[in-house]
């Protein structure tokens, strides 16, 4: 096995180097193939399963992982329970077990990611770190006329240290003076408790300031200081620099020097990473009113007032205050977290990522007031994540446009994603079900993918046994884990594709100075109303300030990037209503109009249709790329329709790319009067195909079937043997032979079965039929995946519509055997074992098993089973359709 995947490693190595487009295509290289997430849960990991791990990885077809060791991450009662930790973070046995890991992965020729912390979406470790630790601003309330001299240092405060003390004038009822500290700012931001103001008795004392004199004005002495966050004593002060630089040389200055030769962009540990913010946001740091007076132009102290619940007598001053408070203190959590881990990281010679911010809460105590375009290019990968929908009712969520617009702002070639995230049933979902997601990351403009999730489960958990509380599983204890192979085929020629060339984009719109995840995809409206809204069909990116003052220029009437992307014209609005826009943008669009740019405004949006067709039309999505000599389009949908494309097909040859078998054929193309192209299509469900306009001569390629004509429907009977994934000890069903096809779940003997069920045929054909056979259909699978067999020989894993197998040639004239390996999910046997008590269970999971129905889910709204679906399933848990259904028919 090591030879051969060191011999996969070299082959992909060479068809990196100066691949054609169908070389890369049918051999995608490692640039192009996708990550995994690799969770340690709580540190449990050994040698063993560390090497079977990465190994599976490698043979799956992934290019590299991004590990993670989460302590009591979401590990409760409410989600998932997982055992203890045997080996301390940082520990000599667990840097011992993480070298080897590096060394394996270097050995497999895999790229290798350590997220920066010992959770989750925060920064921390195993060490207390003082004065380090985050920090909040707190004030007292003294009477007027409070001798300052004998205030005493608070003792309940760590670390405390004071700001100011300042007579306060304000009018309103007369304030009653607490004896104990407050919260100042706008509130403590932790993922416990993120109520703003509201987490201490001062939003029930709100007064108006006053000028000192004003007639009924009274008047209160306030301290102001700052002090450690208690109860956050391994968390980092992402505030200050010099506190994430320590934590980085205690965490990775230790690792990286047990790793030499190993460590670099081109060796084997190339990125470090922080997922999602999901920790503490300080409200102060030791120099925030100094940085506060670089970054905002003007000096705190004044008004600090307004940050112990006293407002300005302007509402409107008040919030512009407030604003830049809250844009001060993202902007320091940018430069001093991200931007220091960056620098450290590029001193070592290896990259930096992030999901910078998260998609989580942007209310204002976060990252209202933040400019996540900004946070993302201080990456040299920015990456969102998307969620596949669960339940009917839910559309599943993609948080991708700031990463693939950053990514085309500051010349970054991938746009990456944590893929699959879902949180409703563990060993659930399958690829069919997970095919959508991904698709619409890729029309979104997202071409590098971190599959959400690998968890390492040694064999002591069972099986399945141990999983991080979220994403959609596929270490090596899933049923369908050694068929996956396939999807990550799928998923890596779409990479190839869309990491090729640069995109073709449309109009560059500037949504103000906070674009911070409030828009959809790329044909959707904004999520804000009040924003500019382009007809379906135009490209475009979101331009922060950044680029805007410093990276965009005019050339021949159009938007120009340094790389080379460049855009028709700029879509703004003027009038934001809640957010003026600064002197700076005002000078720099009518720069931009005296160059000979064209200038939409919002209420003007729909004109973009006057100044230039649209790069497609028709009843799909689509996104479009340019290499060298190819127009690429990525198109997805479902059924048949015709679409429109900017692109000429004059001297041109148009071809269908079809990632999901690897096939090529020549489209169905009509050129148009007006020189657009039409191309007619018929996608299956889920479906999705590339369109590709080339210069040169017309290959031999025959143009995409119709719908082939039934040879034989095999009609059984069927010999049916059945086989639990390995690791289980219970014994299978026994062997059975089905007349016709149905569905696991009606029979009594299958009802709960998870694994997989092989089914055999005998076809006898004539030599005519034999000769016209070209595929084996299975019908659509209502869960899972299979592999087909013909005569004994392998005819490739069937994973998503249309279900079917390519057999040309593979049958003969006579008695043909036929073989179809289902292969269905954990979830009906994880439901079966509800019924069991533990000793006769056949599966071993850190899941809860629910002996009693589920007594708050809504019918169609998954959401509703919140507060107990991370932990398991119950006995009142629907089954899943299961097995072969057909019709199997050869055509």
């Amino acid at each position: 096995m090591r030879r051969l995947l060191t011999v996969i490693t070299l082959v992909t190595a060479v068809a990196a180097a100066g691949a054609s487009l169908e070389d890369g295509w049918s051999s995608p290289p490692d640039d192009s193939r996708p990550w995994c997430y690799w969770w340690w849960v709580n540190g449990h990991a050994d040698e063993r399963t560390i090497t079977g791990d990465l190994e599976a990885m490698r043979r799956l077809g992934f290019a590299g992982l991004l590990m993670f060791d989460s302590r009591g991450y979401w590990d409760d009662e409410r989600h998932v329970v997982n055992p203890k930790a045997e080996i301390a973070f940082m520990s000599d046995e667990w840097q011992r077990l993480v070298v080897h890991a590096v060394k394996e992965a270097a050995r497999l020729g895999l790229k290798f990611t350590m997220n920066m912390s010992s959770s989750g979406g925060k920064l921390d470790g195993p060490w207390e770190v003082g004065a380090d630790a985050p920090k909040r601003l707190v004030y007292k309330l003294y009477p007027a006329g409070t001798d300052r001299g004998a205030m005493e240092r608070p003792a309940d405060l760590k670390y405390y240290h004071d700001i100011a003390v300042q007579t306060v004038w304000y009018t309103g009822e007369e304030l009653v003076v607490p004896s104990e500290w407050m919260n100042g700012g706008d509130g403590v931001y932790t993922m416990a408790s993120s109520s703003g103001r509201r987490v201490d008795s001062a939003s029930a004392q709100r007064r108006r300031l006053a000028v000192p004199g004003t007639p009924g004005a009274r008047r209160i002495l306030v301290r102001f200081g700052y002090a450690v966050l208690p109860e956050h004593e391994h968390d980092v002060d992402v505030l200050d620099a010099k506190a994430v630089a320590g934590h980085f040389e205690r965490f990775q200055g230790t690792l990286m020097a047990k790793l030499p030769g190993l460590v670099g962009r081109d060796k084997t540990l190339t990125h470090l990473y922080s997922v999602s913010w999901e920790g503490t946001m300080p409200t102060w740091t030791g120099d925030f009113d100094d940085a506060f007076r670089r970054y905002a132009g003007f000096d705190i102290i004044p008004h600090l007032p307004q940050l112990a619940g006293f407002d300005a007598p302007d509402a409107a001053d008040n919030e512009k205050f407030m604003r830049a408070y809250r844009r001060v203190r993202n902007d320091l959590f940018r430069d001093r977290f991200y931007g220091t881990m960056r620098d450290l990281a590029h001193a070592r010679n290896v990259d930096w990522y992030s999901e910078s911010g998260g998609p989580w809460r942007r209310g204002p105590q976060l990252f209202r007031e933040a400019d996540q375009i900004s946070f993302l290019a201080v990456n040299d990968l920015p990456q969102g994540e998307f969620w596949p929908a669960i339940g009917a009712d839910l559309p599943g969520r993609h948080h991708v446009r700031a990463a693939v617009s950053t990514a085309h702002l500051y010349g970054y070639p991938r746009a990456s994603a944590e893929a699959f995230t879902h949180m409703m049933r563990h060993w659930s979902v399958d690829p069919a079900y997970l095919k959508r997601s991904g698709d619409t990351a890729f029309v979104g403009g997202i071409n590098h993918l971190v599959w959400h999730t690998f968890t390492c489960s040694p064999d002591k958990f069972g099986v399945p046994g141990a999983e991080y509380f979220a994403g959609s599983h596929i270490n090596r204890h899933v049923t369908w884990h050694a068929e996956l192979s396939a999807f990550v085929g799928y998923l890596a020629r779409c990479q190839w594709m869309l990491q090729r060339g640069r995109p073709v984009m449309d109009y560059a719109l500037y949504a103000g100075d906070r674009p911070y995840q409030h828009w959809g995809l790329y044909d959707e409206k904004p999520y804000d109303a009040s924003k500019a809204r382009l007809p379906r069909g135009y490209s475009y990116d979101l331009v922060d300030d950044g680029a805007l003052l410093k990276r965009l220029r005019v050339e021949g009437g159009r938007l120009v990037l340094p790389d080379s992307i460049s855009y028709d014209a700029l879509v703004w609005d003027p009038e934001f209503p809640d957010e003026p826009l600064s002197p700076a943008v005002l000078a720099r669009v009518e720069e931009f109009k005296k160059a000979g740019l064209k200038v939409f405004g919002a209420a003007e949006a729909a004109r973009v249709a006057e100044f230039a067709p649209p790069d497609f039309e028709g009843p799909f999505r689509a996104i479009h790329r340019r290499d060298a000599d190819a127009d690429i389009y990525f198109v997805q949908g479902d059924g048949k329709g015709t679409m429109t494309f900017r692109e000429s097909s004059a001297g041109r040859r148009v071809e269908i790319w079809d990632a999901v078998t690897g096939n090529r054929f020549a489209a169905a193309a009509t050129a148009r009067a007006d020189g657009r192209t039409d191309v007619a299509f018929d996608l299956p469900f889920s479906g999705s195909a590339f369109v590709v306009f080339r210069k040169g001569a017309a290959e031999d390629l025959r143009e995409l079937p119709a719908p082939r004509a039934v040879v034989k429907t095999v009609a059984g009977p069927w010999r049916v043997s059945f086989s639990y994934p390995a690791g289980i000890s219970a014994p299978p069903p026994a062997p059975a032979v089905f007349d016709r096809l149905v569905d696991w779940t009606t029979r009594g003997d299958l009802k709960h079965f998870a694994g997989s069920g092989t089914y055999c045929a005998t076809v006898n054909l004539t030599a005519a039929e034999a000769a016209r056979a070209a595929e084996v259909s299975i019908g659509r699978l209502p869960s899972g995946l299979a592999s087909v067999k013909v005569n004994g020989t392998d005819c490739g894993v069937v994973w998503c519509a249309p279900w079917k197998a390519e057999a040309a040639g593979r049958f003969r004239e006579g008695e043909n055997s036929l073989e179809v390996k289902v292969v269905n999910n954990w979830h009906n046997r994880l439901i079966g074992d509800c019924f069991l008590p533990p000793e006769k269970r056949v599966t071993k999971s850190t899941l809860r098993y629910w002996d009693r129905p589920r007594t708050n889910a809504v019918p169609g709204n998954a959401w509703t089973l919140w507060p107990t679906v991370f932990s398991g399933y119950a006995i009142s848990d629907p089954l899943q359709p299961s097995g072969l259904l057909g019709p199997v028919e050869i055509r």
